[in-house]
């Protein structure tokens, strides 16, 4: 993963006292890591004006940047 790179994630939300979860796209602002592994690494990311720190582990998709092409292993 890439700065500048899209992620989908699920974002907890509330609305009139009822919580359930949003699929969510975003861009990724900064990546986190740990370099003594205690801790998992995180994308960050912006939400309606809000910064949220998503772990790697909760990232269900990967997209590329504006502009950049995939690429295909064969």
């Amino acid at each position: 993963m890439k700065v500048d790179q899209y992620i989908t994630f699920y974002l907890d939300q509330w609305e009139n006292d009822k919580h359930f979860l949003k699929k969510v796209k975003s861009k990724i602002i900064d990546i986190c890591t740990d370099p003594l592994k205690i801790h998992e690494s995180k994308c960050g990311v912006e939400v309606n004006g809000e910064l949220y720190g998503i772990p790697f582990s909760e990232i269900i998709e990967v997209a590329p940047a504006n502009g950049e092409q995939l690429i295909f292993n064969l």
